[in-house]
């Protein structure tokens, strides 16, 4: 099913379907279309997935990962006002309950530096890790001076870390590869990564620490079929397990129906990533880019218009 030759989804049809089909979900969530909005919002659960996949081969084909980054910082940036217009009720926060290119910033920036480590020899590991050691000692001793319980300092200082580790990235860079292939080096790659997963958590960026960590796992999978596998685990446990356990854990022994068609659209993403070529098809990524701003700004323009 791999053998690209049978094969035949680009790039740009993966990515052109989960526009539709994330459009489709965003129309279900903001306008009030009475039964309709089930099957919409079922419908796109096919999109993150997608999106995740393509994500993990961008970090693979890319010919600058730092471009790659500021690209999605940029579009992080961009999209958060509509994005809280629309779904937020209008509170305007870059730093809560922000959007999907939060979740594809961390999950690449995570990419990025744990190959980046992966591929150094135990001592630069070694040193990554007493940056991150450094780091969670000075956030101990932070928090015998911060008061009122609010995260936004630890915010900042996780995202200065992780600046630190980009550069240092960047300065690893300069140095010739000398990978260790082994359990020691994944682990001493993985820990400095703790903070940037933590971030997504305290910022509540969509799908937060298991958006990121199902595009870092496909991205370390490797071969196609690996992959595959890692995404159609990542799908199983966010839209069917998840779910299920969330219901009978609040509302005891009753199982909620909704669960089975959201879980069906996003076994859907799988198959269709069975059939990539893994060719990029028409390049067209600056305008899936700014798709994702542009129909949120007006759908949330629509719903102020005319359903408040």
């Amino acid at each position: 099913m791999t053998d690209s030759s049978r094969n035949f989804f680009t790039s740009f049809h993966l990515k052109l379907t989960a526009l539709i089909c994330m459009i489709i979900d965003h129309i279900g969530y903001t306008m009030p279309l009475g039964r309709l909005v089930s099957p919409m919002r079922a419908i796109g659960r096919t999109a993150f997935p997608l999106y995740a996949f393509m994500a993990a081969e961008g970090c693979r084909r890319t010919r600058n990962r730092e471009h790659y980054l500021f690209r999605l910082g940029l579009l992080a940036l961009v999209s958060e006002i509509p994005f809280d217009l629309a779904f937020n009720g209008g509170d305007i926060n870059f730093f809560s309950r922000t959007n999907v290119f939060y979740t594809l910033l961390f999950a690449v920036a995570s990419v990025h530096i744990y190959e980046t480590l992966h591929r150094r020899n135990h001592a630069f590991q070694m040193l990554a890790i007493g940056y991150f050691g450094a780091f969670i000692a000075f956030c101990l001793l932070m928090a015998q001076f911060v008061t009122g319980g609010s995260a936004y300092p630890v915010i900042m200082m996780i995202f200065l870390y992780l600046a630190g580790l980009l550069a240092g990235c960047r300065y690893l860079q300069t140095y010739e590869e000398n990978s260790t292939e082994n359990f020691v080096s994944n682990v001493l790659s993985f820990l400095p990564l703790l903070p940037v997963l933590a971030l997504s958590v305290f910022i509540g960026c969509d799908y937060e620490l298991f958006g990121v960590l199902l595009i870092l796992c496909i991205y370390i999978a490797g071969t196609r079929r690996r992959q595959i596998a890692v995404l159609c685990a990542g799908v199983v446990y966010e839209y069917g397990l998840s779910p299920v356990l969330d219901t009978l854990r609040y509302e005891g022994a009753y199982i909620d129906m909704g669960t089975i068609p959201r879980l069906g659209f996003a076994l859907v993403s799988v198959l269709l990533v069975m059939f990539y070529n893994g060719r990029r098809g028409k390049n067209v990524k600056w305008a899936f880019y700014w798709a994702y701003p542009i129909h949120i700004a007006i759908l949330a323009a629509l719903s102020r218009l005319f359903f408040r």
